[in-house]
């Protein structure tokens, strides 16, 4: 028989592992903020954010991911044909000054991957 102590060590063990493996890779949500649940991000996309946060001096939250077209079309101020409705952009808070989204901005543009990144009031969209 197993000991409860290691048991719950396996359990928390096999949920990390899950996590980072099929989903949860960052904090915060990639899914559509509507409730709808869809969560169409582009793999190769979040590859790379990943790659970015590793470089990072702070961790990603990311506040809006992928959006469906109502949702978006709800968002006042949101383009019409935006990147988020293709799962290739973020919205990631921050907290701080303004040298993390000069250190975002700096890691995207090397990365040759990422076309854009802005600060937008309290968050860096990529």
């Amino acid at each position: 028989m197993i000991p409860l102590n290691q048991k719950i060590i396996w359990i928390c063990l096999f949920i990390s592992l899950n996590s980072y493996l099929f989903g949860n890779l960052f904090q915060g949500s990639t899914s559509c903020g509507c409730g709808c649940k869809k969560d169409e991000m582009d793999n190769e996309f979040l590859e790379e954010l990943k790659q970015i946060e590793n470089k990072c001096s702070f961790d990603f939250y990311i506040t809006s991911g992928y959006r469906c077209r109502s949702f978006n079309q709800s968002l006042i101020g949101s383009y019409s044909n935006s990147s988020h409705l293709y799962g290739l952009a973020v919205d990631i808070r921050y907290y701080g000054d303004m040298s993390n989204v000069e250190e975002v901005r700096r890691l995207a543009e090397e990365s040759n991957y990422f076309t854009r990144v802005y600060y937008e009031g309290n968050h860096v969209h990529i």
